[in-house]
């Protein structure tokens, strides 16, 4: 009896409940807990669904790997954070896409209507 209290207080309290809401849908159980209980759980369910989506891609790309570039997932998980982490490129204006369209458009007549002006389409 001893062991099992050992073990249990080792367990993260926050994965216990975030299981059993996954396999029990019992949302009562989250709405009675006190609001300090209530966010670590939710943020671990929401950690618990990144790792699952992650873990779905790392599959997929796993099927190309080989024994020169294989990767364990803690790696592919750790070069994620990475990339999630980079700026990503600002958004095109409205004028710059406009301007774009607009080229396209001249270009798709050109084609179309002129019989094919150099670098058309």
């Amino acid at each position: 009896m001893g062991i099992f209290f050992q073990v249990s207080n080792s367990v993260d309290v926050t994965d216990i409940e975030e299981l059993l809401l996954r396999r029990y849908n019992n949302i009562d159980y989250i709405l009675n807990m006190d609001i300090d209980s209530g966010l670590a759980f939710i943020g671990k369910a929401f950690e618990k669904e990144e790792d699952a989506k992650l873990w779905d891609r790392y599959l997929v790309d796993y099927r190309h790997m080989g024994v020169e570039n294989f990767i364990t997932f803690e790696a592919y998980k750790e070069l994620a954070k990475i990339e999630s982490a980079q700026p990503r490129a600002a958004p095109k204006t409205k004028a710059e896409t406009i301007s774009e369209i607009n080229e396209k458009v001249e270009k798709i007549i050109n084609l179309t209507l002129k019989g094919g002006v150099a670098n058309g389409v």
